[in-house]
């Protein structure tokens, strides 16, 4: 990897590629969906499996790790491969690209929706234990917080996403939904615990904690990078923003505690991504490549990225 002459910001990145070294295992596919919606989404969507190769070869990731992640993740229908001669290209399917467009839209985007004081509950249908994990984790990843092993509340459900998971999981004809609001009379104390369980906030909490404290020192410093090291921290920032906020179901203001550390999270991101921009775009633009040679430049939803 190539390496800055400065002590400090050469040892941040030191640090963050350390720390991703000893994760056991290794989660080299969900890396590469990384690569694939920060990166290659906007360039395209295809890129050569030697690519891959060469960019994650720094992180101590073998060519056969690689390998063996790309063919999972093209067995579980996150992407699509092609040979041409002796060479490999993978580009995101269809469901691959909504998933990356979907996970964007909260990377990038989104902030926290204004409330209506409207509560949407779906009472599910008894069904084997086997069955409910599934559909409440399907629901859960659509922000559904669990109030009973039947019952499932969110302040601001995309609809449209909703019953059509519920449809996907044979149970759109036996759920019940409905709306409502709480009584004026509430003790606000007592639904604030319920929430705080529901969407289990203390561990996501933690998780914003945790980003703050590995990213925080290297604001200020990272537009000092060279174009290797700040596409590495870069990737890195977004990998492990991504993995706290997907987690996170984008409550409203007025359900979040005071002090909530996902504002501070996403501010950060913000500002260091910024910083990191134009040197890291710089890397990709000199390394990685497609059946057609380097990588077009970005679409205009670089641009609009954390709205800068």
């Amino acid at each position: 990897m190539q390496r800055t002459a400065a002590l400090p910001e050469t040892a941040a990145v030191e640090r963050l590629v350390d720390e991703f070294r000893r994760r056991k295992p290794l989660r080299t596919g969900s890396f590469i969906v990384t690569l694939f919606g920060d990166c290659l989404s906007i360039r395209g969507g295809e890129v050569s499996l030697a690519t891959l190769i060469d960019v994650l070869a720094p992180l101590g990731i073998s060519h056969r790790l690689v390998r063996t992640a790309v063919y999972r993740l093209v067995q579980e229908g996150v992407l699509t491969n092609e040979q041409l001669g002796r060479s490999s290209f993978y580009r995101l399917t269809e469901a691959g690209q909504d998933a990356v467009n979907e996970a964007s839209k909260r990377i990038y985007a989104a902030q926290n929706p204004p409330w209506d004081g409207q509560w949407h509950l779906l009472i599910l249908s008894p069904v084997p234990a086997s069955s409910r994990a599934p559909m409440r984790k399907s629901l859960n990843w659509l922000g559904f917080g669990t109030f009973g092993n039947d019952l499932l509340a969110h302040p601001h459900p995309d609809l449209e996403a909703t019953f059509r998971e519920l449809r996907d999981l044979d149970h759109g004809d036996k759920a019940v939904y409905m709306t409502g609001q709480l009584p004026e009379r509430t003790d606000p104390s007592s639904v604030n615990g319920l929430i705080k369980d529901a969407w289990q906030l203390a561990d996501l909490e933690i998780g914003y904690t945790q980003f703050i404290e590995t990213f925080k020192p290297i604001l200020g410093d990272a537009g000092l990078l060279g174009a290797a090291d700040a596409f590495y921290v870069r990737t890195f920032l977004i990998h492990e923003y991504r993995r706290v906020l997907l987690r996170d179901p984008g409550l409203p203001e007025a359900l979040l505690p005071d002090d909530w550390h996902g504002h501070a999270a996403r501010a950060l991101t913000a500002a260091c991504y910024g910083e990191l921009l134009d040197a890291s775009e710089q890397h990709v633009e000199s390394r990685f490549s497609n059946r057609h040679g380097p990588l077009p430049r970005a679409d205009a939803a670089l641009e609009r990225r954390f709205h800068r």
